[in-house]
């Protein structure tokens, strides 16, 4: 059994037509302008289902891990960072043109609990 501390669990595209559950290491900060988010929820989209399809409808590389569509906290900063708050991301930034999305989607996932 893989360690939780130091994974995730993901969903992995496996090879065509396959979607496995894989636990895979917890990406670090590396660069001064990243930002990990601890993923709370997360949606499949039509690309990932095009992939998912036999014969694929869109290409994907088997390792992959899916799902961009998400909702999450933020966890770690890189050194560069100083105007996003770590916690839930329901605050919003508002530094990219997506943070109205990201209020609705974090109430949204509050509504799930």
């Amino acid at each position: 059994m893989a360690d939780t501390a130091s994974t995730m669990l993901a969903a992995v595209f496996a090879r065509e037509g396959v979607l496995e559950l894989q636990q895979r290491p917890i990406p670090s900060v590396t660069q001064p302008h990243g930002v990990l988010i601890e993923i709370e929820g997360c949606g499949i989209c039509g690309t990932d289902l095009h992939i998912l399809q036999s014969p694929p409808g869109h290409p994907a590389t088997p390792g992959s891990t899916m799902g961009h569509e998400f909702i999450g906290r933020v966890s770690r900063v890189g050194k560069a960072v100083t105007s996003l708050p770590r916690g839930p991301a329901s605050r919003g930034c508002a530094q990219c043109e997506l943070w109205a999305l990201c209020e609705v989607q974090s109430r949204a996932a509050k509504s799930l609990r």
